[in-house]
């Protein structure tokens, strides 16, 4: 069967001892993007089963298991846990069942309780033999969500506390369907993250950056091995009475690493999983100009600040990414697709990329 894919609209990354891990959120269909585990919530009421425990069974003919639980954590939360069958776009299924108080005087701890109840299942998983490299999430518990904002700091502070400590999990995905929800997750997230905005109108360079990523973008500079990238990346630089620092940092960072890998690819170099040791790999071989390099590392370090506004306090100075610094994370982006056209085409993969001449000559 066959579902519309669902659009990655916002992303936060971190360093890890196990290397980058992002949390992301999608727009669309949870089906559409494959996974190793899906998470769904439901009520205790077999007659009342969530909308996802409802598609399971008429899309994939799967159905939830909620005769024995997990994990019980009180106060109405219990964990099913189970192996998903072959026609499913996921290998394993984690069900919460939720039970909402009759009396919510506190909705905030509620969806909290709900989410740390989520993670702490997961850990449970990984440290009994389990490994998810990839975990999807929609939107769990809509019922015990009054406000957006606490919502969706609860989620970052536990998911990203996921990704630090999990032996395997690259990318939590959590996916929104509903497109007025929507901006409402997304607004959310840039404000929990405490993200900068900047209006480029009368910024003559700002605007004229932004248009030339937008049209190398459109020309196919990002063609076959980078589509996941295409339209978020596209997105982020393509309003320019509204651009977000901190999310063009990370979509930076994201085009740096998916560049430096292929890279390595191309090169037959060992990838590592840290973006440092890959560029110093790509940079010792001596087939890239030393300012291409410059310029990947310069998205790197860009992309790694944005975590940083999560934290309150920070001994560094400045604190975090300013709006002054969106010019040079727009020219490195530039920068690195129009490198990448090049490599592309001196490398004779011509049916890769198709990227007017006239486009690759920038502003």
């Amino acid at each position: 069967m066959k579902t519309e894919t669902a659009q990655q609209v916002n992303a936060v990354s971190i360093e890890t001892p196990h290397g980058l891990r992002t949390f992301e959120l999608f727009a669309g269909d949870i089906f559409s993007h494959a996974a190793d585990l899906l998470v769904i919530s439901t009520s205790h009421r077999r007659d009342r089963p969530a909308q996802l425990v409802t598609l399971l069974k008429e899309l994939y003919d799967f159905e939830a298991d909620l005769s024995e639980p997990f994990v019980r954590f009180g106060e109405g939360v219990s964990a099913c846990s189970q192996p998903a069958n072959s026609n499913t776009p996921f290998e394993h299924l984690l069900t919460m069942c939720v039970a909402p108080p009759r009396m919510q005087e506190h909705p905030a701890e509620f969806y909290d309780r709900a989410i740390r109840a989520t993670f702490a299942t997961i850990a449970a998983l990984e440290f009994l033999g389990h490994e998810f490299r990839t975990i999807s999430l929609p939107v769990l518990v809509r019922k015990g969500i009054a406000d957006y904002s606490p919502a969706v700091r609860s989620l970052l502070r536990h998911g990203l506390a996921w990704l630090r400590q999990s032996r395997g999990t690259q990318p939590v995905r959590y996916f929104v369907r509903d497109p007025d929800e929507l901006a409402e997750w997304d607004e959310a997230m840039n404000f929990s993250l405490g993200r900068t905005y900047v209006d480029s109108q009368g910024e003559a360079v700002l605007d004229g950056l932004c248009r030339e990523i937008v049209r190398q973008i459109d020309g196919g500079g990002l063609h076959r091995h980078f589509e996941e990238l295409e339209a978020p990346l596209r997105n982020a630089v393509a309003q320019p009475d509204r651009l977000c620092v901190q999310t063009i940092a990370a979509f930076g960072r994201k085009l740096a690493e998916m560049t430096t890998e292929q890279l390595c690819r191309d090169l037959d170099l060992p990838i590592a999983r840290d973006l440092m040791t890959n560029i110093e790999s790509v940079r010792n071989s001596n087939m890239l100009a030393g300012w291409i390099t410059s310029y990947l590392h310069s998205l790197r370090v860009f992309g790694n600040e944005g975590i940083h506004s999560l934290s309150s306090k920070r001994s560094v100075v400045p604190s975090g990414l300013s709006p002054e610094d969106l010019m040079s994370i727009l020219c490195a982006i530039r920068s690195v697709l129009r490198f990448w056209g090049e490599w592309r085409r001196e490398r004779h993969f011509e049916d890769d990329v198709d990227i007017p001449a006239a486009q690759a000559e920038g502003i």
